[in-house]
């Protein structure tokens, strides 16, 4: 039985909650097929010759990741900018890596990526 337009257009991803030791939890969820090519954007802008610009580019595809996934509590891009100089390596990775995982971005991010570009090159043709 075909859906409608409605239905197709559904956001449906996955959530999960993260447990931050003395704190609580927070909710992630999967990033969209879009948020993902967004972050993947950020992480493009470096480059192997300017290890400056590309640690900027891998620090600000993690906080555009953070913004997208974090459900509750939302937190506008300069709130997550905010909580990264507050919160412990291990607290903010365990909450990327959660947000990356329930999106399907496993080991091997190289070839997510490449898949990711790959689409879109068959999507420009």
């Amino acid at each position: 039985m075909a859906i409608d337009k409605d239905t197709l257009f559904k956001s449906v991803v996955p959530e999960e909650d993260v447990e931050l030791d003395g704190k609580g939890s927070v909710r992630v969820r999967a990033l969209t097929r879009d948020e993902l090519h967004q972050v993947n954007a950020y992480s493009s802008r470096g480059s192997n010759s300017d290890e400056k610009r590309t640690a900027t580019a891998s620090r600000d595809a993690e906080l555009m990741a953070v913004h997208y996934g974090l459900v509750d509590p939302p937190l506008d891009i300069n709130e997550v900018k905010e909580y990264a100089k507050a919160a412990a390596v291990g607290e903010f990775q365990r909450i990327t890596k959660t947000i990356m995982r329930l999106s399907g971005v496993g080991a091997n991010e190289k070839e997510v990526r490449q898949s990711t570009n790959d689409a879109y090159a068959d999507f420009r043709e």
